[in-house]
């Protein structure tokens, strides 16, 4: 059913793209003042992303044949930023663009333009992390540390209550694996006779099997098990040592002795 009288209807069809440009202008400035502490509305009040675009731009040839990007890079950047700021994979990220409106606004994108494909960013984020792999991060960094120089001297916090995780505090495992190696290392050094000392000791159990699972992923009759036999393997490394050390003189393996202490 018209719901437009016939007259009017042929102005909206002879200026189809201007309305829809006008209409999307007004409908992201009305979202964007609804939602003030939205994240990416925050975010573009703070984040200068001119230099990552000025650098991004040799994505893209700058001469020669060929038709204009259909995404240029200056929307590429933003979306790319809104991928790894949320976690998103690929595709994830497709999605957003395409139906979130405050993903849309904030990468660029007018209300009725076609967002990239995931194999679209998949090719600039390649691009990205193969030709400036610390691009993003130094560029948002460097902003922080202009905006907060106070902050930037003071001490930062974070609280990691019950947080396991590769980044997480060492174990006692990986202490014990971390001293062995620098208590071989010095006795290499200072024993001639090490093949022979080392021979028979339990390696995979001190160092973990080449394919072993992470101690993250175990669970918690498998953690103990591997503290057992990890602390059995260093102790036997450990016995071995001050054996052939008790029967030398003091002043001899120092670097060992310190190692051992």
């Amino acid at each position: 059913m018209d719901i437009l009288p016939e007259n009017l209807q042929e102005i909206v069809d002879e200026h189809e793209e201007e309305l829809q440009e006008f209409f999307g202008e007004k409908l992201f400035a009305e979202l964007v003042k609804r939602n003030g502490k939205h994240l990416l509305v925050m975010l573009s009040e703070h984040l200068d992303s001119g230099e990552i675009e000025s650098v991004c731009r040799a994505f893209h040839h700058q001469s020669g044949p060929g038709k204009p990007p259909t995404h240029v890079v200056d929307k590429m950047v933003p979306a790319l930023l809104i991928g790894w700021l949320y976690g998103l994979s690929l595709r994830e990220l497709e999605e957003r663009l395409n139906t979130d409106l405050m993903a849309r606004w904030f990468a660029g994108y007018g209300l009725f333009e076609t967002t990239p494909d995931h194999a679209t960013l998949g090719r600039f984020e390649y691009w990205v992390l193969t030709q400036h792999r610390r691009l993003y991060f130094d560029s948002v960094l460097g902003q922080i540390y202009a905006q907060y120089p106070e902050q930037r001297q003071q001490v930062q916090i974070g609280d990691t209550y019950a947080m396991q995780a590769n980044a997480a505090r060492q174990g006692p495992v990986m202490i014990w694996r971390r001293l062995s190696v620098r208590v071989l290392e010095a006795a290499i050094k200072d024993l001639f006779e090490l093949g022979r000392l080392v021979s028979g000791l339990n390696w995979a159990n001190l160092f973990g099997p080449p394919k072993g699972k992470h101690f993250a992923r175990m669970t918690s009759e498998e953690r103990s098990e591997r503290l057992k036999q990890t602390a059995l393997a260093a102790q036997d490394l450990l016995q071995r040592l001050q054996n052939v050390l008790a029967n030398r003189p003091q002043a001899e393996c120092g670097d060992l002795r310190q190692a051992l202490e």
